[in-house]
């Protein structure tokens, strides 16, 4: 399992991988090329991994670092969910290598997605 930004799987889908959305808002990279859900790559759209709009807005807005939104974003989606849900995504897939998709870029350390990749690692 990894994960992708939109752009990189918009722009260069792969046959072998099965996307998983995982943003609490529709992405404005598809909206500006004017793609829906279904005439995009993205196989699922799992906004329950994502994080809330109030923790959303708390970091965004700087009123939290990236220690609390991590802590917060644990209380919010635990462990054992996330577990779950993750499984039913690699059962979907058929065998395709699942790839969590966000808004962030790959570069950026401080996303949701690498979050959800390390509970599944532990």
């Amino acid at each position: 399992m990894r994960r992708k930004s939109i752009r990189q799987v918009v722009e260069d889908p792969q046959p072998n991988e099965y996307y998983v959305l995982v943003t609490r808002y529709y992405p404005m990279e598809l909206r500006k090329r004017g793609l829906k859900l279904a005439e995009s790559p993205i196989d699922a759209w799992d906004r329950d991994l994502a994080p809330s709009k109030a923790l959303l807005k708390d970091v965004k807005t700087d009123h939290i670092g990236w220690d609390e939104y991590q802590r917060r974003f644990r209380i919010e989606i635990p462990r054992d969910f996330v577990l779950r849900r993750l499984a039913q995504h690699k059962k979907d897939a058929k065998g395709k290598t699942v790839v969590l998709v966000c808004i962030e870029e790959n570069s950026n350390p401080f996303c949701h997605t690498w979050l959800l990749l390390r509970e599944e690692e532990r």
